[in-house]
């Protein structure tokens, strides 16, 4: 749970800038908006400031998520996936993912999808290729 609204958030943004930039107008300004009593919380300088910032750089006090975007199962991967087992349906799936590029997850991922069932016996590969062609 977050210790402050987006409303709040904005407001101490809004009132930074409106007192030229100042971190110790802002946080008594923040305290009379909201009626907060001199001895409860304010948002410190550095919350501010990193509202602040993070409102620069996306137009949201919000913080900036993480991560990676999820590409796996664009159209193009697909394709390749298929090429290359049609090209080389005896190789594993780790080495097909090796060859792509793609991470053996993202591959077995994208085999799963297109209803192949993926086991670990040699005769499978053929049956991975059949499946897969279809």
């Amino acid at each position: 749970m977050e210790l402050w609204t987006g409303a709040q958030r904005a407001f101490a943004v809004k009132a930074f800038y409106k007192n030229v930039d100042s971190f110790v107008i802002t946080q008594p300004e923040f305290r009379r908006e909201f009626g907060i009593h001199r001895n409860r919380v304010v948002p410190s300088a550095r919350a501010i400031k990193t509202w602040v910032r993070n409102f620069k750089a996306t137009g949201s006090t919000r913080k900036k998520k993480g991560g990676s975007v999820k590409t796996v199962h664009t159209h193009e991967n697909i394709v390749v996936v298929r090429e290359d087992i049609e090209r080389s349906p005896h190789l594993s799936v780790r080495r097909h993912s090796v060859s792509l590029g793609l991470s053996e997850a993202s591959v077995r991922q994208i085999l799963h999808s297109s209803g192949v069932e993926i086991s670990n016996s040699a005769r499978s590969h053929k049956f991975l290729w059949r499946c897969f062609k279809e």
